[in-house]
C-alpha cells in the first residue's frame, strides 16, 4: 500500500514525534511504500515579528502547505492521507489537498487541541472543560495557549474557522483517538462519532520484561505543570526513606532542581534527557513508574514502556489513566493531585513487594495483548482498509 504520513513538530519534541516516526518505520517494515511529510515549528522563534504575525495569522490555512501536499498526492499517488499533527506550519489546510487529489484522509487525535485551544483540558492547576462547555472564546480570556491571549486568539480563529466550514466533518474520513475515554470526549465535544475509532499508540520496539528489581521509583516524561512534577518530589519530601529518579526535561527543570536542592531532597535525582539505553536500564529496575497527571492523560508512551518491561504503573486516578491502569490488577490508581493518597499507595506497593511482581507481569500480559508492535499494525491495516472501502 502506498501511504502518506504527515507529521508537524512542535518547538520541542515529545510523545507525538515518536508514534509517528515509530508508525512509519513499523509500515515499512510491513512492505508498504511510505512518503513521511514533516513539517517544523521550531523555526518560529528566528523569524522577525512581521513573519511572526504572518504566519500566525496563517494557522487556519496555508496556501504553501496545500501545495506541498497538493504536489505530493499528484506525485506519490498515496491510497491514503494520515496525518499525526498539523498544528501549526502544516494546517488544515492539508486535508483540502489531499480530498482534491481524491485520497483519503486519516487524522490520529493524540491531544484535545480541536475542543481545547491548549490542547489539554487543563488550567491553573485543575481540569478545566470552559471552551467544550461555553465557548472557545474562554480561552482568549484566559489565554490558555502559551499564556498569551493573542496567540490564543489564533488558534481559536483557526478552531471556529473550521468548524464553520465543517471541516472535521466533510474533509477527514476517520479519526483515531487513542482510548475510549478520549473517543467519547470527542464524541462530546461534536465530532462524528461513527468516524472516530479506538486504536491505542505503540512503542517502536519491544524492551523484554525485566530480570531484577531496583530500591527506586521511577517519573519519565515532560517537566511540566499539568504532568504533576511538583506533586511528586513534595510526596518523596514527606517519604525520605524512598528513592525517586526522574527523568526527562521540560520548563520547570530548573524550578524542580532548586526545589529538591533548597529542601535537601537527597533521595531524588534529577537525570535529565537521557539515550533509549540508558533509559530503559533505569526504567526495567524501578519498582514503579509513577504518573501524576493533573489533566487527562492519553495512553502515555512512558506507561506503554513500563508494561513493556512488567514494571507496574502508580498513576493518577483521572482521564484515560484509570482505564489503562486496572488498580490491583497492573498498578494503583490514587486521587489527583493527593499527595497523602500518593503517599499511601507507595507504601502500599512496598509493604507487597510479591504483589507489586504478580502486577508487573499482568501488565506484561496487557502489553502483548494492547500495545505490541503486532497488534498495533493489524489495527492500523483495519482502518486503512475500512477508509479505502469506504
Amino acid at each position: 500500500m502506498k501511504i502518506l504520513i504527515g507529521h508537524n513538530h512542535y518547538q520541542q519534541p515529545g510523545g507525538e514525534d515518536a508514534v509517528a516516526k515509530a508508525e512509519v518505520e513499523m509500515l515499512r517494515d510491513h512492505g508498504h511504500d511510505v512518503l513521511f511529510l514533516e513539517f517544523e515549528n521550531s523555526g518560529f522563534k528566528a523569524l522577525s515579528i512581521t513573519s511572526k504575525v504572518h504566519n500566525v495569522l496563517s494557522w487556519g490555512w496555508s496556501q504553501q502547505a496545500y501545495e506541498i501536499v497538493r504536489a505530493h498526492c499528484e506525485s506519490f499517488k498515496p491510497e491514503i492521507a494520515h496525518f499525526h499533527n498539523t498544528f501549526y506550519m502544516m494546517t488544515p489546510s492539508v486535508y483540502s489537498a489531499c480530498k482534491a487529489a481524491g485520497v483519503p484522509v486519516i487524522q490520529t487525535l493524540h491531544n484535545y487541541r480541536l475542543l481545547c485551544p491548549n490542547g489539554l483540558f487543563y488550567r491553573q492547576g485543575h481540569v478545566c472543560e470552559e471552551c467544550m462547555d461555553h465557548s472557545l472564546k474562554s480561552a482568549i480570556k484566559y489565554g490558555c495557549y502559551r499564556n498569551s491571549r493573542v496567540l490564543s486568539w489564533a488558534v481559536v480563529n483557526m478552531l471556529e474557522k473550521h468548524r464553520k466550514e465543517g471541516t472535521w466533518h466533510n474533509k477527514i474520513d476517520l479519526f483515531i483517538a487513542i482510548n475510549e475515554f478520549a473517543r467519547a470526549k470527542f464524541i462530546e465535544g461534536g465530532l462524528p462519532g461513527e468516524k472516530i475509532f479506538v486504536k491505542p499508540n505503540s512503542i517502536a520496539f519491544d524492551p523484554g520484561l525485566r530480570e531484577a528489581t531496583g530500591d527506586y521509583f521511577v517519573f519519565a516524561g515532560r517537566l511540566s505543570e499539568e504532568k504533576g512534577i511538583k506533586l511528586l518530589l513534595d510526596t518523596f519530601r514527606s517519604l525520605p526513606e524512598e528513592k525517586l529518579i526522574v527523568m526527562g526535561d521540560g520548563p520547570l527543570m530548573d524550578d524542580c532542581k532548586e526545589h529538591t536542592k533548597k529542601n535537601g531532597m537527597q533521595n531524588i535525582q534529577m537525570m535529565g534527557h537521557l539515550n533509549k539505553r540508558e533509559y530503559y536500564s533505569i526504567l526495567k529496575k524501578a519498582k514503579a513508574l509513577i504518573v501524576p497527571s493533573l489533566s487527562y492523560e492519553q495512553y502515555t508512551l512512558v506507561a506503554v514502556e513500563a508494561f513493556a518491561c512488567g514494571v507496574p504503573v502508580i498513576a493518577s486516578r483521572l482521564g484515560s489513566m484509570k482505564e489503562l491502569v486496572d488498580d490491583g490488577r497492573t498498578g494503583l490508581l490514587f486521587e489527583p493531585g493527593d499527595l497523602k493518597d500518593l503517599a499511601q499507595k507507595i507504601t502500599l506497593l512496598n509493604n507487597d513487594i510479591s504483589g507489586a511482581l504478580a502486577w508487573g507481569k499482568e501488565a506484561r500480559r496487557v502489553f502483548e495483548a494492547k500495545f505490541s508492535t503486532g497488534s498495533n499494525y493489524e489495527r492500523l491495516i483495519t482502518l486503512y482498509q475500512q477508509v479505502k472501502i469506504t
